[in-house]
């Protein structure tokens, strides 16, 4: 199968998110790829400002993604500190706890 035609099944298959993404990066495209690109882009009757909404909403996706994990690792990050202070407090209070034992113990 010819490349271009490779080019213009694989971007009739692409969702219209993906054909934005990779419309911001046209210029990283072959030239084969870029028209084919186009063709497809003039096919679904997209223009600069659908490509550029769409562009703006996948940014936009991926700022909310990267903020929810950043904010979903201070939560593990806190909750490991949590178990860490727990372990720590009942290894304390064994230790005490042992040494009350070791005294009473040492009376008799």
């Amino acid at each position: 199968m010819p490349l271009m035609q490779e080019f213009a099944q694989t971007y009739r298959a692409a969702s219209d998110d993906e054909i934005a993404r990779l419309h911001g990066q046209i210029d990283s495209l072959t030239e084969q790829a870029q028209d084919s690109l186009r063709l497809e882009i003039t096919r679904r009757k997209l223009n600069g400002d659908d490509l550029a909404r769409l562009r703006s909403q996948l940014a936009e996706h991926a700022s909310r993604v990267n903020q929810e994990w950043k904010e979903s690792r201070k939560v593990d990050a806190s909750r490991m500190a949590t178990r860490f202070a727990i372990r720590v407090a009942v290894v304390i209070a064994a230790a005490i706890l042992a040494a009350i034992i070791a005294l009473v113990h040492s009376g008799h």
